[in-house]
């Protein structure tokens, strides 16, 4: 009684009009993670629907939901892996050079990882608005950084004047 359903809607399209204004489309890891964002956002919908319309206070089960994001998430890095040539090592935190080749196994690694990290947030109650507003924060950092990277200019080769115009000779 009186808890907001289908508030992810908002906060979904908030992200995806952002990124479709601000993010480079010609890489696919953009359009990667809206897929997941947009099918885990689908069943959040199909969970508050099940509550509303069919007067179901449970809404989905949570090993419905779980089985669903295991396979958006795997169906998503293996199409990463598959046609984007998504990398396929995890490197491993304050070891610089150093990280993991899983191979085909990062298929799993991700569909386990994704929904991990979507539920690491989920916390109870109080603490929601909270996570909320973090979370906003850190995807206005994680924009402004991806911004940053990718309109870079990259820096030309030893020697040589590659990458400059006319006017930069």
């Amino acid at each position: 009684a009186g808890t907001p359903t289908m508030g992810g809607l908002l906060i979904l399209a908030a992200i995806v009009v952002s990124t479709l204004l601000w993010a480079k489309l010609t890489e696919p890891r953009v359009w990667l993670t809206l897929v997941v964002a947009v099918g885990f956002c689908a069943i959040g919908f199909v969970d508050d629907w099940q509550k509303i319309a069919a007067k179901n206070s449970k809404g989905l089960s949570g090993k419905v939901r779980l089985l669903f994001e295991f396979a958006i998430s795997g169906a998503v890095v293996f199409a990463g892996v598959r046609y984007f040539g998504l990398a396929t090592d995890v490197p491993v935190p304050f070891l610089k050079e150093f990280s993991i080749e899983l191979g085909w196994a990062y298929v799993l690694f991700g569909a386990c990882a994704i929904p991990g990290g979507a539920h690491a947030v989920g916390l109870p109650g109080g603490l929601a608005s909270w996570v909320s507003r973090l979370c906003m924060r850190l995807h206005l950092l994680a924009e402004l950084v991806s911004g940053l990277g990718a309109h870079r200019e990259r820096e030309p080769a030893a020697g040589g004047e590659e990458g400059r115009g006319e006017e930069g000779r």
